[in-house]
Parts: structure tokens; sequence; C-alpha cells
């Protein structure tokens, strides 16, 4: 049986790990520690009951120390008695088999109107904004331009482009 709390497992996710989830919704997400990302988990297994999960597509590239994975996923599941299904994006490094940093881009217009029926039903909890980590960093923003810059990852760092 799926266990979303089991997801966060130091098995599995580094002490150091983070996670991004784009989109202003409840499953939206900007955390950098486990016990933020347990709470995300927590929140996803109740909002989306029993997902099953269909990789559509999936590239891996890198050294077991330094690993990416980018995939193309398809989620179903049963939201407030209706059948719902959605797709994302997913993007994740891990380091040595254990998750480092976690990106989800998913289809939040799908996941909105979901989120619509389930408040209508009276899930309060869908109705409630992303979850942001007590401990979380602001963007780095470039000396010169005053904007902040990320690599192909959705990673924050510094832009050499004006230097």
């Amino acid at each position: 049986m799926f266990s979303c709390a089991r997801m966060c497992s130091p098995l599995l996710c580094a002490s150091s790990a983070t996670k991004a989830s784009t989109g202003d919704t409840p499953l939206g997400a900007q955390l950098t520690n486990l016990s933020d990302i347990r709470r995300w988990l927590e929140r996803f297994g109740r909002l989306v009951p029993k997902p099953r999960f269909e990789i559509q597509r999936l590239v891996a590239s890198g050294p077991p120390w330094n690993q990416r994975l980018a995939s193309h996923v398809l989620i179903r599941s049963t939201v407030n008695g209706e059948p719902y299904q959605n797709q994302f994006a997913h993007f994740l490094t891990l380091h040595w088999g254990k998750v480092c940093d976690d990106l989800i881009l998913e289809d939040t217009q799908m996941w909105g109107r979901a989120c619509q029926r389930l408040v209508a039903a009276g899930v309060g909890e869908a109705a409630e904004a992303p979850l942001v980590g007590a401990a979380t960093v602001p963007p780095v923003r470039d000396s010169l331009t005053s904007t902040p810059t990320m690599d192909r990852m959705g990673r924050r760092r510094l832009s050499n482009r004006s230097r």
C-alpha cells in the first residue's frame, strides 16, 4: 500500500533535501527540510487518496553520486468521488540513491478544479495556501540585475552572464 509518509524516510531522502512544487494551490511548495517535506506528502495523501502513477517518459543521467532524473508522469485517483487524472513533470537529483532535490511541475489548472470540488464538499484543506518551509531561503539575487537566477533544474545560483 502506498504511504506518503514513508516516501520521506531517511533511507530515501538526504537530510538536506529540498522540494519545490509549482502553483498557488495546496500542493504548491517551497520546502527545505524533511519535516516540512513530510507535511507536504501527508497533505498530498489526504487530498489525493490512493494515487496511481504511470511514467510516460523517463530520462536518467549522471553517476550514482550525482544522478539526475526527469520524467513525464500521469496520475490517476478519485477526488471527492469523481475520477481525477492529471500530468506532471518530475525532476529529481539523487546522491547515492537518496533524493536531494525534488521539483514537480503539474498542470495546476486541472488540480485547481479538483480543489474547487473538494472545497465545495467541505474539505477546507483544499483551500489552503501552498506550504512554505520555516527555513526556506529567499532566492539568490544577481548583484547587478537584482533578479533571481536559476539553473536548468530550478535551483538558485549566482549568474555569470553579467560578470
